[in-house]
């Protein structure tokens, strides 16, 4: 391809993310947003914490002196970001196949997979577009030095892998991917293929070593994983893989095919199984193309690091491969010319539909993370407002919206959250401690007038989701909140401040109605349709 076929493409995917994404920029701080940023310089010095990623919050840090707290700039960061990885995906592309058809279908396809919406949307998720911007340009490097030993490339190659493992852990997987790449298209028999793949990746494995090793020294609880993403055996892994592929394949409808597996497990069973059996078959047939099947290794090797725990935004890496696979498979129809509308190659239809369907499921996230800005725009503001009237600085708050479709609102970060927001709209700086009770994760936008909540007397109260299909959590109580599949009913949350009882659970064994007793003298802050009310709470004598 010709220099000017290179910038009309990248330029023109660059008008696409523009254009698709550019609603994004008006989302409001959700969840954690305003936290990570207010904390960010302290975090910054903090090796002892869950997570090290200096290069993340140094981000941050550097957006912050330029924005401050306007959502606006964060979120331009984030596409900035997510169209610099475009750009790296058609590089890695071009490197495979130099046809112009496979590179601009491999990037258009990553640039608009609906499983990118939460990297891109939330900006505490940038942590995969940065981790995966230095993880391309150093695979890329490291193709390029292989084909021209240039000194620049061998820097910059090593130096973008420190980058990407000071961003996030993910990073630790791509020693594993170079050394496949290497066997995969290195000639001779299996035991010269395997030196040489160690030898091309020694430097990596002797950084990642050794940054591994830094971890332990500063910080040996958490070097290989922080305490809530510890392993618990093979099954999880083997369903989360499932989980993650079918992430990958299927772009949109998450949400409900997560509640009906969720609540028919044996349907997932049978959906994994099958697929696993169509996988085995397909297998040989990816054999017998290198880059297909070096594009599949690439999803499966990125997963190694996070199969402990489900996160669709894990999938930024992984997603890479997956477009790659399938802009091959394009290709192959593009080459054999044998469907067509007229003019028109059937390749070129198929892209267009599956970056049509994409688009579609891309656009409907876009509004719900909107939707979940406007919602913490709101329920912050009339927090901080009841907070700062009041003079409060302490109180309860009995309900808040954590999450709709999957999409935070205000479900971690709350103290930051209002604090910022006590600071910023109302000059109020004194400390203020809030003790959060129940949590609401919307499952529709028509359940958000479905809560019901009954005061039995001035310190019992009864909230009820059973005619949605939403339901309430506990974060409060990590052991309750990771292991909601085990709660029963009956079972209780206890605190100094109150006591819940678990009094119903849907099919899904999500809890959807509870009791509370409050035994605590603090102020309550209630939100029901769009408004706070302070109620006193003041226990029975």
């Amino acid at each position: 391809m010709s220099p000017r076929q290179y910038k009309t493409d990248l330029s023109l995917l660059a008008v696409l993310g523009l254009l698709f994404f550019y609603p994004s920029l008006m989302i409001y701080f959700v969840n954690d947003n305003a936290s990570h940023i207010l904390n960010a310089v302290d975090n910054l010095q903090n090796f002892s914490h869950h997570y090290f990623r200096p290069m993340a919050i140094l981000s941050l840090v550097l957006d912050y002196q330029i924005w401050g707290m306007t959502p606006f700039g964060y979120h331009l960061t984030n596409l900035i970001l997510h169209t610099l990885v475009t750009f790296l995906v058609y590089a890695l592309a071009v490197h495979f196949i130099a046809e112009r058809f496979f590179a601009f279908a491999a990037a258009l396809l990553f640039l608009l997979h609906p499983i990118h919406s939460l990297p891109i949307f939330w900006i505490s998720g940038r942590t995969d577009t940065l981790c995966a911007l230095f993880y391309l340009v150093s695979l890329v490097s490291f193709l390029w030095y292989r084909k021209n030993p240039w000194p620049i490339l061998y820097l910059g190659m090593l130096v973008s892998f420190i980058l990407a493992l000071l961003t996030k852990e993910m990073a630790f997987s791509l020693p594993i991917v170079l050394i496949v790449y290497v066997i995969i298209f290195t000639q001779g028999n299996w035991r010269t293929r395997i030196a040489n793949s160690l030898k091309a990746a020694l430097p990596f494995l002797l950084i990642a070593i050794a940054f591994l090793l830094l971890r332990f020294l500063f910080s040996p609880e958490t070097a290989l994983a922080n305490k809530d993403h510890q392993f618990n055996g093979i099954l999880p892994l083997v369903k989360n893989l499932a989980a993650y592929c079918g992430l990958l394949v299927i772009p949109g409808g998450h949400v409900a095919i997560a509640g009906f597996l969720k609540a028919n497990p044996l349907a997932f069973i049978i959906l994994a199984v099958g697929a696993l059996a169509i996988f085995g078959i397909a297998l040989r047939w990816i054999y017998r193309s290198p880059s297909l099947l070096f594009f599949t290794a690439f999803v499966f090797i990125s997963l190694l690091p996070v199969l402990r725990l489900l996160m669709r935004w894990y999938l930024y890496i992984p997603s890479v491969g997956f477009c790659l696979a399938l802009a091959f498979l394009l290709n192959r129809l593009w080459e054999t010319r044998r469907f067509s509308l007229g003019k028109i190659s059937g390749a070129v239809v198929v892209l267009l539909i599956i970056s049509g369907i994409y688009g579609y499921f891309l656009m409907t996230e876009q509004q719900r993370w909107l939707k979940s800005g406007e919602m913490a725009r709101q329920q912050s503001g009339a927090i901080a407002e009841t907070i700062a009237e009041a003079s409060l600085d302490s109180c309860l708050i009995l309900n808040i919206n954590a999450e709709i479709e999957e999409v935070p609102i205000m479900n971690y970060g709350l103290g930051g959250f209002i604090r910022h927001r006590l600071a910023d709209d109302h000059d109020y700086h004194q400390p203020v401690y809030f003790h959060p009770i129940a949590f609401i994760s919307w499952q529709a936008a028509a359940d958000t007038n479905a809560l019901v909540i009954e005061e039995q007397s001035p310190r019992r109260f009864m909230l009820s989701l059973e005619n949605s299909s939403s339901f309430f959590t506990f974060p409060n109580d990590s052991i309750l909140y990771i292991n909601r599949g085990n709660i029963k009913r009956g079972q209780q949350v206890n605190t100094q401040y109150y006591d819940i009882t678990i009094s119903s659970l849907d099919a899904r064994r999500e809890v959807n109605r509870i009791d509370l007793h409050i035994s605590s003298k603090l102020p309550l802050l209630i939100y029901r349709n769009g408004q706070m009310t302070l109620h006193s709470a003041i226990p029975e004598e």
